[in-house]
């Protein structure tokens, strides 16, 4: 009996050590996809586009591929300059034209808005320039060639959106609030989107479903200002009503403590 007794031992022994070594190597196998994921070479970022696969979806040889490009990374150049055109960039002028379509029909601003804005999320994660931004911005973070080569495109695209932002702008009274221009507010709202998007794409019914246009409505205030404010971005966000609690005696807080601190009262 002490023999069995001691068999059964050495054989959970062996089966706890195989475990803990299986998961030891999933853990590692983990880790590296993560360092891998980090540091993926920059021409992987368009891994999925190779020349066989982009002629064959046109219908086309790849010779007639090489004809047009030497090489695929010349292809990816004139590829991204393709998809960034402003004419493609569909999502903010249809938000535009809603909300627009909305205030003739006799509604208020605040409500076109927030009626126009209520699909953007999901629209923008169906974006073919949202797809594309995504695969951009993982090889920008390697590439400083090819982000230099980028750059220009949102130049365009922001020069782009900025009469829509600026008409309706116009239809509320306000300005860019300096050191913002149409350019940047448009860039912020775009980025915002996308953000939203990226989160709604994953857990759809996480954000509430008028998220983005209470975001949009909430950021006009520090965007803009009516032509009698005088003030830029970093004076306004200085008079916000925003303190810190005090400790009941009318004094501010002098930290903020960690959830987890001891000394919470």
């Amino acid at each position: 009996m002490h023999y069995e007794w001691a068999s059964v031992g050495r054989m959970t022994r062996v089966v706890n050590a195989l475990s803990a070594a299986s998961q030891a190597t999933r853990d590692e196998l983990l880790e590296a996809g993560l360092r891998l994921l980090m540091k993926l070479p920059a021409s992987a970022a368009f891994g999925h586009l190779t020349a066989q696969r982009i002629a064959g979806e046109a219908g086309r040889t790849t010779g007639a591929f090489f004809h047009q490009w030497p090489t695929l990374e010349a292809y990816l150049q004139d590829f991204v300059a393709y998809v960034l055109r402003p004419e493609l960039s569909v999502n903010l002028q249809q938000t535009s034209d809603e909300i627009s379509r909305l205030l003739r029909e006799g509604g208020g601003f605040t409500d076109a808005v927030i009626e126009a804005a209520s699909d953007v999320p999901e629209r923008t994660a169906r974006d073919p320039q949202t797809v594309i931004e995504l695969l951009m911005a993982n090889r920008a973070l390697h590439d400083p060639e090819f982000r230099s080569r980028v750059t220009p495109h949102y130049g365009t695209l922001d020069d782009g959106a900025a009469p829509i932002f600026e008409a309706l702008m116009t239809l509320v009274g306000r300005q860019p609030r300096p050191p913002f221009t149409a350019q940047t507010i448009a860039a912020i709202y775009s980025a915002v989107a996308q953000g939203l998007s990226l989160r709604a794409a994953l857990t759809p019914g996480f954000y509430p479903d008028r998220t983005y246009g209470w975001v949009v409505l909430a950021l006009v205030p520090l965007l803009t200002r009516t032509p009698d404010d005088d003030r830029d971005a970093s004076s306004w966000v200085s008079d916000l009503p925003l303190r810190l609690q005090g400790s009941g005696n009318g004094e501010p807080a002098e930290r903020i403590a960690r959830p987890d601190s001891p000394d919470l009262p």
